[in-house]
């Protein structure tokens, strides 16, 4: 997307606050041991003053003017702390966000590519609605209600395996009180399936989508058939339980 914003090179601004803070820190170091200095001797004069009665006048008077000082002497001392504190607070801030953009950038083609991909497979699942069926090798091999759990968290769920491409892949979805599937499992179901066979090598979940970046008309059509063959499936097992809540 073109803009006629002029780009700003934000590794340099953060380089030049960064010595802005480091020079503004620098300056301040004075300051800070003279305000600490200052509320140290304030200090001394205010918290360990005698019997006012017996002091002498002059001794009197440098009480009273700490008096008169002790709180600006504390805030000042204070603020210079506080104002040091923050710069190199906000430094660390600015150091981390330079570390976060290093860090994106290195995965910015990956998820530039994962993004691209993402758009062209929600594009193909849009074709699917137009598309012709054409017979796939789909195969099912079971399709069942499962319980999950017990007592009160027991729950069940509808799992169907099947083959597609000679590969055993598996699609289980939780069944609501009434036993049956949510409208948005049924709009999804079909879309994304478990790989047995991947899952069981990486130990971990792997999951296939029906829709690639890249599909003939051929490859979208086998998807309409599939669809329509895994949705069936799941209607046949559901539809006792259907029958008897209507």
């Amino acid at each position: 997307m073109e803009t006629a914003v002029k780009k700003i090179d934000l590794v340099a601004v953060a380089a030049e606050v960064q010595t802005k803070f480091a020079s503004m820190l620098e300056s301040l170091i004075g300051l800070v041991e003279i305000t600490n200095a200052a509320h140290s001797a304030n200090n001394k004069i205010y918290y360990n003053a005698c019997d006012l009665s017996k002091m002498s006048i002059e001794d009197y008077r440098a009480f009273k003017l700490a008096e008169a000082d002790h709180e600006l002497s504390w805030r000042l001392a204070k603020s210079v702390e506080q104002i040091t504190h923050r710069l190199t607070s906000e430094g660390e801030n600015i150091e981390r966000g330079l570390s976060s953009r290093d860090g994106y950038l290195r995965r910015l083609e990956s998820r530039v590519a994962r993004d691209f991909n993402d758009r062209l497979k929600d594009d193909n699942e849009k074709k699917l609605e137009t598309a012709e069926p054409i017979a796939s090798d789909f195969y099912l091999i079971e399709a069942k209600t499962v319980q999950h759990g017990r007592g009160k968290y027991k729950q069940f769920k509808a799992k169907a395996t099947f083959l597609v491409n000679g590969r055993v892949y598996e699609i289980e979805k939780l069944l609501g009180a009434t036993g049956q599937l949510s409208d948005h499992c049924r709009e999804r179901l079909g879309y994304r399936f478990l790989d047995r066979k991947a899952t069981a090598e990486a130990e971990d979940d792997i999951w296939a989508d029906l829709c690639k970046p890249e599909m003939s008309a051929e490859q979208l059509g086998k998807a309409v058939h599939f669809l329509k063959s895994i949705r069936a499936a799941f209607a046949a097992l559901l539809a006792p339980t259907e029958a008897a809540a209507a």
